[in-house]
């Protein structure tokens, strides 16, 4: 019996067949913003986005073997592709990261933050009363006091295999000024971000002698030291106070 064509074969497994598509696509999108809207970071999101059209692949495709397998990663892979533009392109546009988590992007880090600048005081000129008498110097405009906030520098992680997770020490954020401060908290940001999960932010007001928390998780996708940076907002001011995140992975036995 004579060997069919290799494009017929392709074709009989109905990997690209406009129903395949449709729901390979549908499924990698859902997935896409399902997984960062529930707190999934991007290596959960990336996994769910890649592992849904190959489901769909195995429930709409017919044949076996090579051919067909071929067909299935050409599938997902388009999938995927098309996915991770329709989140990314508008997240670049807008600047503001994830379009369903609170994340600095779904797929990527597409958001315009600024780079943090430690407090700066007001700036003043002395200036002298025209009068008959010896001319006086002025008092000097007063200087905003900076909010008296303590925070800690850096969290240091426990280490972790790679794909387990551990628990950070809480990153402690205590009012020790006179007046109350209004908090927010930033992502986690820097070459290593994918590493360290926000769990708990520390947002909203503190009245003085009180205290809030940030909690940190560490998972590390690839063995080796890894760093990142948390920003607390404290108003009033505009202050940005960095937070160093370091943590060190080993693999797996």
């Amino acid at each position: 019996m004579p060997t069919r064509p290799l494009g017929r074969r392709i074709k009989d497994t109905k990997c690209f067949s406009g129903t395949s598509l449709f729901f390979a696509v549908l499924v990698c999108l859902a997935c896409s913003a399902v997984i960062p809207a529930l707190g999934g970071g991007r290596a959960a999101t990336i996994g769910g986005a890649v592992l849904a059209p190959v489901l769909v692949a195995l429930a709409t495709t017919r044949g076996r073997g090579p051919i067909r397998g071929a067909g299935i990663a050409a599938l997902t892979g388009v999938a995927l592709v098309i996915s991770i533009a329709g989140f990314t392109v508008p997240e670049v546009i807008r600047g503001n990261g994830s379009l369903t988590g609170t994340g600095s992007g779904t797929f990527l880090r597409t958001e315009r933050f600024p780079t943090p600048t430690p407090p700066q005081p007001w700036p003043w000129t002395p200036h002298y009363a025209v009068a008959a008498a010896p001319p006086t110097t002025a008092k000097p405009l007063a200087v905003p006091a900076a909010p008296e906030v303590d925070v800690p520098d850096e969290r240091k992680c426990p280490n972790a295999d790679v794909g387990t997770a551990k628990t950070c020490k809480s990153i402690s954020i205590r009012n020790i000024g006179p007046r109350t401060v209004e908090l927010a908290t930033g992502d986690v940001e820097g070459d290593d971000a994918v590493d360290f999960i926000l769990t708990k932010a520390c947002d909203g007001m503190l009245k003085p002698g009180t205290a809030c928390s940030i909690r940190i998780r560490y998972q590390p996708i690839d063995p080796g030291t890894h760093a990142a940076f948390i920003v607390l907002h404290v108003k009033p001011g505009n202050y940005e106070l960095p937070i160093a995140l370091t943590g060190t992975a080993a693999q797996s036995a």
